[in-house]
């Protein structure tokens, strides 16, 4: 029963984070990209500052570099996967995303020296090989990837670095106050990139419910409930039910969107997960924040 409750708990978050794929993508159709991440980051910067004054006191004291780095790559990770979201569909952007459990391991062993195990490897290639079926299109003779799918692909990579830089100094620092530098750098970060694309009032009901849902749903529920149940589960089986995000994603476009998947991209998507678990059933790497 011990392990019940933080696994119902992780399950839960894994959801709210796959449903909320189709609901932004049918928000960026009255919002422009950078304008929605604003408000969502600094809706989720001011609750979770209400919820943990004394964490958010700590934010200019304690881990600012953490904070800043960490902030800047998932920044950066939000912006590729809802711009590829705008040009690709909710499902192939929820598998997509997931590879960052497979590139923390590769960029981990680059930046903290520590080597990939064998078995990272065969996800890798597994991975790779059900990307190029979901994505890699023929026009005549010539392959191309779809744009979106390469977007939310380097998402992946921003995520996996956000990852690694948690992995590097989180120990020294308080998870929440490091939370809220995360969300407050983003904030920041999109406040100052909304002008350069065109400004449109958040004005229908699809566009608050995205930003709601992902502020309050994917940010700070997702977040709370992570730094709760972690330290009463095991970060492999934390991973393992992470990588439901994809499949709850997939199902969310099919029940809100009508989304379908051609043949060859749901053996794709498999192959993509299969991937994934092959990873996070090594000792595993710390899930994203987000």
């Amino acid at each position: 029963m011990s392990q019940l409750l933080p696994g119902l708990a992780l399950l839960s978050a894994a959801a709210v984070w796959g449903v909320t794929f189709p609901l932004v993508k049918d928000a960026l159709d009255d919002i422009g990209v950078f304008e929605f991440l604003a408000i969502r980051f600094a809706i989720a910067t001011l609750v979770l500052t209400a919820i943990r004054p004394r964490a958010a006191r700590k934010v200019f004291s304690s881990s600012v570099r953490a904070g800043l780095i960490a902030g800047i790559l998932l920044a950066l990770g939000h912006a590729f996967q809802t711009l590829g979201l705008e040009r690709t569909l909710s499902t192939n952007a929820g598998f997509i995303t997931g590879l960052y459990v497979v590139f923390t391991p590769l960029l981990a062993a680059v930046v903290l020296r520590r080597r990939p195990k064998a078995v990272v490897l065969v996800g890798v290639l597994l991975t790779a090989a059900g990307l190029a079926l979901m994505s890699l299109r023929f026009d005549g003779n010539s392959p191309t990837f779809n744009t979106g799918d390469l977007l939310v692909l380097v998402c992946a990579v921003m995520y996996a670095g956000q990852i690694v830089t948690l992995a590097r100094y989180a120990a020294e620092s308080d998870p929440i106050t490091l939370t809220i530098q995360q969300l407050g750098v983003t904030a920041i970060f999109f406040a100052l990139a909304t002008p350069l694309q065109e400004v449109r009032a958040p004005t229908t009901s699809a566009v608050w419910i995205a930003i709601l849902m992902t502020a309050l749903g994917s940010s700070v529920f997702g977040i709370s409930v992570q730094t709760w149940a972690q330290r009463r589960i095991s970060p492999t089986r934390t991973a393992v039910i992470f990588s439901m995000e994809a499949p709850f994603a997939a199902l969310a476009a099919f029940v809100l969107a009508d989304e379908r998947l051609a043949s060859r991209a749901w053996i794709g998507a498999a192959m993509i997960l299969t991937g994934m678990l092959i990873v996070e059933l090594k000792p595993a790497t710390t899930p994203r924040e987000g």
